[in-house]
């Protein structure tokens, strides 16, 4: 065992194999990610450049010096506290700032049900977090899990009661109105961070992922044409969504129509080249044509839906006070 820290941007093979778990061949894999991908900055790095599984990294971490390797601890801050002031201003949005004039019991479950997601999404900031700075994830993660799917029960089950036998327009109105901004919520920030947070967790069956993100925008293009047409009269949120999605998913299927997978296209450079670096190490396996085969069909349909995305979001602006 090492008896100081290892500077794993530094270090050579040699050094590298002090590390437990770290042998000859891992040693060498490390020094070729560092020189053909880019330092190593936190526990995804070490996983793919190590090839070992999240628990051994998080077990190498206290005995690596991150120095010099941009250890993205300020990164992680930062994402963290802007999701904080985000869920505090859906806080606001959802209950402080809505007066609620509903049945007692209906009111004190919405109360609940905003609470539940709220520490969902607060916990998985924290797991963000944790994971960045080479902490444990692995309870915080299943506490994040279980709130997430608790409170989207919970919101569906207040969603169908409230339609079913409340009859209050403004409580309606205002679940609804969570409900879609929760949804809107949901497809953003699929579709910006979806594949970037695949890359850095599970490092194999790339084709397999954009198969499920090219195509899956699909599916959040009807999600969000059905949300749209649900509005009645729309409000700031939903023309905003509209645009912001309309031109998202024009942007993707442009990619589509062209044979080039949105899934690639979404990520940084740093994460193309980490795959490309798994896939000449045999860790990854990347399909090409299985993941391109109904790529421009699925591109021309997601092309078209997006247009009427935006079609049906500028005739809200011009039409509706």
């Amino acid at each position: 065992m090492a008896s100081s820290l290892i500077r794993i941007n530094e270090a050579t093979a040699a050094e590298l194999e002090e590390l437990p778990s770290i042998g000859p061949r891992r040693a060498e894999r490390i020094v070729r990610y560092r020189e053909q991908v880019a330092p190593l900055s936190g526990l995804a790095d070490l996983q793919a450049a190590a090839g070992i599984g999240p628990a051994v990294a998080q077990n190498l971490s206290p005995l690596i010096d991150w120095r010099n390797g941009n250890h993205p601890v300020v990164a992680n801050l930062l994402f963290s506290l802007a999701g904080a002031i985000a869920c505090v201003f859906l806080y606001r949005y959802a209950i402080a700032g809505a007066r609620l004039v509903g049945p007692g019991p209906a009111t004190q479950f919405y109360r609940l049900t905003v609470l539940v997601l709220l520490m969902a999404s607060l916990t998985t900031l924290l797991v963000q977090l944790l994971h960045g700075i080479g902490k444990p994830v692995k309870a915080p993660r299943w506490i994040a899990a279980t709130l997430l799917a608790s409170g989207g029960i919970l919101l569906v089950s207040l969603l169908l009661f409230t339609l079913a036998a409340i009859d209050d327009d403004d409580f309606t109105s205002h679940v609804i109105a969570t409900v879609k901004l929760i949804a809107f919520i949901t497809v953003i920030v699929g579709l910006l961070y979806g594949p970037g947070w695949h890359v850095r967790s599970a490092l194999r069956h790339f084709d397999i992922a954009a198969i499920a993100f090219d195509y899956g925008q699909l599916v959040l293009g009807g999600l969000a044409l059905m949300l749209l047409l649900c509005a009645n009269p729309p409000d700031l949120v939903d023309e905003l969504f509209g645009i912001w999605t309309g031109i998202t998913l024009l942007i993707n299927a442009r990619e589509m129509v062209y044979g080039r997978s949105s899934y690639v296209s979404t990520l940084s450079k740093r994460e193309q080249a980490t795959i490309n670096f798994l896939v000449r190490e045999e860790t990854a396996t990347v399909d090409a044509a299985r993941s391109t085969r109904w790529l421009r069909p699925a591109g021309w349909l997601l092309g078209f839906m997006a247009v009427t995305l935006v079609a049906i979001t500028a005739r809200m602006l011009f039409v509706f006070d």
